[in-house]
């Protein structure tokens, strides 16, 4: 080795190591979102693994990631239980980050014992064939060597060393549609033409080969290579080297009737910063990284199209015709909150789900006909605002009365469904 590279990887472990204790949470990052994959609380939950000693959770520098899918209406939550069938059903699809094992708490020198023993890595594996969805993430080294026991029951193959490239080059690395470093597939593709990514940003990470039914995200071009050091970011002439031509840092596949993604990288899916350096989704450097994570996750859950605020309420609109049209007034008080208030003309008031059962209860026998017309849907952080006509026919003496009205509705989540806290209405004509 040559005087500038040995004086390169020197410089090297020195940096990094200064740089690496300084990451922290990008406060700044904002991960607004012009369309959603579910309505604000509505969709499945998406479990952090916070159970093996991980680097990075959902309360510590996975914060970002959480807050992105929480904008994308998930539940987020932090897993703290070991891979059991009934806790690994609670998650809809389950994030393992950077895990270690408690020997490596402190310095990190090799070997690096798996973080999973072996009866929890054969009960994620049953629970991923089964229809789980696990997005598996290890970083270098010695994270990549925690999680190889794990990634090899899957069939991947992970070099526990850290990616570097040719030329003194730092971080990122740029995975790109154009020479084919970042494959064209079904997740880089995402939902609609709008989602096509071209590039994504890595910063450092691991390298590994995929299983035979894998299909390649992420391929290192000639130029990168692998160190593979005794300790962490402790770099000299005898640190072994390797090339990484056709090895992987993204990867996906189906696995029996569940779905795995397999990243060798975590910044990547988050936002940090060190000192002024912005890594992941709030890099300059990384455009596509946002976009590239609501992909993954998108995959995994099967969501094939976004939803709308007014697709619902007017599906919403449609079943309360529905359950009149059925003549069960009494079901459409399962349409409210326990503590909705229904206000009408001359200082009405019907409050509380009991006396809001009593009101629809009335028209037993007398419904005729039941018409609801939305004019405007507008969403807001903890509701939906309905603004819409009505026109209810209602048999009165052997005649029926039409009574239009115009109204506004305050829908809430609860129980994971969409119900009227507030029905306000006034005549109209």
């Amino acid at each position: 080795m040559n005087l500038l590279k040995y004086l390169f990887l020197c410089a090297l472990s020195i940096i990094s190591t200064d740089l690496f204790s300084q990451v922290e949470v990008d406060i700044e990052y904002d991960p607004s979102l012009e369309k959603k994959a579910y309505l604000k609380g509505s969709g499945p939950t998406i479990c952090i693994d916070n159970a093996h000693g991980n680097y990075h959770t959902l309360e510590g520098s996975f914060a970002p990631f959480g807050r992105l899918f929480e904008a994308d209406g998930y539940k987020l939550v932090s897993y703290s239980e070991k891979f059991t069938h009934e806790a690994l059903n609670k998650c809809r699809i389950l994030v393992i980050a950077n895990p270690l094992h408690p020997s490596d708490a402190g310095e990190w020198v090799v070997p690096n014992p798996s973080a999973f023993d072996q009866r929890e890595i054969q009960k994620l594996n049953k629970w991923v064939e089964h229809g789980g969805r696990l997005l598996l993430i290890a970083d270098h080294m010695p994270f990549a060597g925690a999680a190889a026991d794990l990634a090899s029951s899957f069939g991947y193959e992970f070099i526990n060393g850290f990616e570097q490239k040719d030329g003194n080059h730092w971080p990122p690395a740029e995975f790109k549609t154009e020479n084919n470093t970042l494959r064209q597939n079904a997740i880089t593709k995402g939902i609609n033409d709008e989602d096509t990514i071209s590039m994504v940003a890595t910063f450092t990470g691991s390298a590994f080969k995929g299983s035979e039914e894998s299909e390649p995200l992420l391929v290192f071009p000639s130029e990168y290579y692998a160190l593979t050091p005794d300790t962490a970011w402790r770099f000299n002439e005898r640190t072994p080297r390797q090339r990484l031509e056709g090895w992987l840092q993204g990867a996906y596949q189906n696995y029996g009737s569940g779905k795995l993604v397999v990243l060798g990288e975590a910044a990547m899916l988050t936002a940090q910063t060190v000192n002024n350096f912005k890594m992941g989704m709030s890099s300059p450097r990384a455009p596509e990284n946002q976009q590239f994570a609501l992909n993954v996750i998108h995959w995994l859950d099967g969501v094939d199209e976004y939803v709308s605020a007014k697709e619902i309420i007017v599906g919403l609109n449609e079943e309360l015709v529905e359950v009149f049209n059925s003549g069960e007034y009494a079901r459409l008080a399962e349409f409210y909150t326990e503590d909705a208030r229904i206000m009408g003309p001359n200082n009405q008031v019907v409050e509380g789900k009991d006396a809001i059962l009593n009101y629809w209860k009335s028209l037993e026998g007398r419904g005729v006909s039941w018409e609801l017309k939305v004019l405007d849907v507008e969403e807001r952080e903890d509701l939906i605002i309905q603004i819409g006509i009505s026109r209810l026919g209602v048999r009165n003496n052997g005649s029926t009365n039409i009574f239009n009205t115009k109204f506004l509705l305050h829908w809430e989540l609860e129980d994971g469904s969409y119900k009227i806290s507030m029905d306000f209405y006034q005549p109209y004509r």
